[in-house]
């Protein structure tokens, strides 16, 4: 007797998001396969994650593979599995052919099949009603009405005579273009959950690791120093990796990686996290976890980067074992490949401001000194005044900013002799003396134009 039950497929219940006790419908099933008149790709899911199997097009009668192996967009694969259990039998269908209901030459075709299992596979055809209407929906007083369109189209099971009508609110979210589909992120994690920075190019070989700095975090050189380093430089870096994006035409799919550079990287970088373990058992109370207690698990990510001859402003980029090859702008070599120089702390020193008592600046002729008194500043020197009133003011100013002195970048050309730099004859030459004794000496050389003009 010809199937006659509205569920087509098996579903299970899942979270809506992670950690949300809302439950919804899903797919039950490991594998999903999706196929249009020109493309068909499949999805398998590995350990707990979905990802693409493969994908392929149509080539004359054939099917030639364009794709393989690739994460998924999170919100369109959800989009997909939960959308694959309203593909309902809505109306039951008699005294039409297949060829009526193009049914023997189906516009989709849509498959799961759950482990150990046959796959049920559902065969779409024509459109077979669509209606438009205005609705009414609540809101402000003369919202306009919104128009709803309705699509219906035949439908029947692989092995299956019954024939039927499946509403197709959800058709488009299962069969989504695969470029939407897979992700366009290289890799995705967020940086501060790195632990540990690897990067390595030509002979340079650099190891930066965060350490607990009393209740706070900071990051440190292991190789080629034991250091503390810049966070603001490294945590560029990681963010500049986390949001890199490939789509269209900027991913190589079935290709040499030597015609890309990456049959010997160029470079390599490696990322250690430390994670929340999404799968660790929650408290049976429900109650939630303090930050410092919540289980983490390892994970490591692993960027390799390949360059064609002859060409400027590209950067390819292999993550991990995935096949797919993706196309970034050059502009993430840069950062890269800049030496252990960049990431020194830019901190150059740091000074309690009520304790400085001297200040000393020499330009071109004998110093001046301003001295901190109890009663307030004094100049001495060619000049000796006591300073007052707004003068006073803007000493306490300079005092402030002389007090935490960082630099803006450093000089990594070591070819560069400080006369190039203009600091074998100073333009000026700025010393702080606090009430330890101890002189700070700063020397100012050459200006620096910047393409900002500054």
């Amino acid at each position: 007797e010809p199937f006659r039950q509205p569920r087509l497929f098996q579903i299970e219940k899942v979270a809506r998001e992670t950690d949300s006790k809302e439950k919804i419908d899903q797919v039950a099933a490991n594998a999903v396969e999706v196929e249009t008149k020109d493309t068909k790709f499949s999805l398998v899911k590995k350990d707990k994650d979905w990802i693409l199997q493969d994908a392929h097009k149509k080539d004359g009668k054939d099917w030639k593979r364009t794709a393989s192996e690739d994460r998924l967009d999170s919100a369109r694969r959800d989009a997909l599995l939960r959308g694959i259990p309203d593909l309902w039998a809505d109306r039951f269908v008699t005294d039409k052919s297949l060829e009526e209901c193009g049914l023997n030459e189906p516009e989709f075709i849509v498959s799961a099949t759950k482990p150990n299992g046959k796959p049920i596979r559902l065969l779409i055809g024509k459109v077979s009603e669509s209606t438009e209407r205005l609705e009414l929906k609540g809101g402000p007083p003369g919202m306009p009405p919104r128009l709803v369109k309705e699509e219906f189209r035949f439908a029947k099971l692989a092995g299956n005579d019954q024939l039927f009508e499946i509403k197709t609110d959800k058709l488009r979210d299962v069969t989504v273009p695969l470029d939407e589909l897979r992700d366009p992120r290289l890799a995705e994690f967020n940086p501060a959950d790195v632990k540990r920075l690897e990067i390595r190019h030509g002979k340079e070989d650099m190891v930066l690791v965060k350490i607990k700095d009393g209740d706070n975090e900071k990051w440190r050189f292991e190789k080629p120093s034991t250091q503390d380093a810049e966070a603001k430089m490294v945590e560029e870096l990681l963010e500049k990796l986390a949001a890199l994006q490939a789509r269209d035409k900027e991913i190589h799919d079935e290709v040499d990686a030597k015609a890309f550079g990456l049959d010997k990287p160029q470079g390599r970088i490696k990322i250690t996290l430390e994670e929340a373990d999404k799968d660790a058992k929650k408290p049976d109370d429900g109650k939630k976890i303090d930050a410092k207690d919540v289980k983490k698990k390892v994970r490591v990510i692993d960027f390799y980067l390949g360059m064609k001859e002859k060409e400027d402003g590209k950067l390819y980029v292999r993550v991990d074992a995935w096949p797919r090859i993706n196309e970034v702008n050059g502009d993430v070599w840069k950062l890269v490949t800049r030496s252990d120089v960049a990431y020194r702390p830019r901190e150059v020193w740091r000074i309690d401001h009520d304790t400085i008592t001297r200040i000393t600046i020499q330009a071109d002729g004998a110093p001046y000194h301003l001295n901190r008194l109890d009663k307030g500043w004094k100049i001495s020197g060619p000049l000796e005044a006591d300073i007052d009133g707004k003068n006073a003011a803007a000493l306490e100013a300079l005092a402030d900013q002389l007090s935490f002195l960082r630099c803006e970048r450093f000089e990594t050309d070591k070819k560069k002799t400080p006369a190039d730099l203009g600091l074998d004859k100073p333009a000026f030459t700025i010393s702080v003396t606090a009430k330890d004794g101890k002189a700070r000496t700063l020397k100012i050389g050459k200006r620096i134009e910047t393409p900002e003009g500054g």
